[in-house]
This record gives C-alpha cells, sequence and structure tokens, in this order.
C-alpha cells in the first residue's frame, strides 16, 4: 500500500501586478476579509485595498480574489450574491490549486 505524500510546493506565486494585469508592487497580504472591509486605505483593519506604485490605491473585488485564490476564469457566484457574500466565501476558500495538488495526491494512493 501506498502512503499519502503532501505534494511538494511548486513556487508559483501569484501577484497582484499579474492579477490586475498593470505594474504593481508584488504583495499580497496573508488573507482576504470582510471585516474592515472598504475601511480608510491604510487602516489596521483594511486588508483589501494596496497601494500602487504609482501612489493609487487599489481594492481588491471579487473578481481579483477570485484571481488571487486559483479558480478558474468561469467561475462564478449566483446573481443575487452580494458582493459581502462573494468576499466572504473567497476568504473562506482554499487556494484551488493547492486543492488540486493534494487531491491528485489522494488518487494517486487510492488507485495503488
Amino acid at each position: 500500500s501506498k502512503l499519502f505524500k503532501f505534494p511538494e510546493p511548486t513556487g508559483e506565486k501569484i501577484t497582484l501586478a499579474s492579477v490586475l494585469g498593470k505594474p504593481w508592487p508584488d504583495v499580497i497580504g496573508k488573507t482576504l476579509r470582510v471585516g474592515g472591509r472598504s475601511s480608510p486605505h491604510g487602516d489596521r483593519h483594511n486588508w483589501d485595498s494596496y497601494n500602487g506604485t504609482d501612489k493609487s490605491i487599489q481594492i481588491i473585488g471579487p473578481k481579483e480574489g477570485l484571481k488571487i485564490m486559483g479558480f478558474p476564469e468561469n467561475f462564478s457566484f449566483p446573481a443575487k450574491l452580494s458582493v459581502t457574500q462573494q468576499m466572504k466565501q473567497i476568504g473562506n476558500s482554499v487556494a484551488v490549486p493547492v486543492i488540486q495538488a493534494v487531491a491528485e495526491e489522494i488518487i494517486k494512493v487510492l488507485r495503488v
């Protein structure tokens, strides 16, 4: 019987520049959270906005949050789900590529 082993990190990183499609400092917070959403920029509770290299401020919404978490481009929420609820769901999710890698390892063990 083969034992399950967690996949090795790939080293792949998602940057704000790749998510936003424009030059941006390569810093992403450790989490997306709803508490403090739209608090004044710079407030320690605001984790949904980032400073750009050009002094602009970018608010992270559901579209960007889904990209950060690795959801496929064709993923969508039900039409009536509010932005706040969408952000809560994204914040409660696990990065899709991580789950995919773990699932592939589980399948390898089950096929033996």
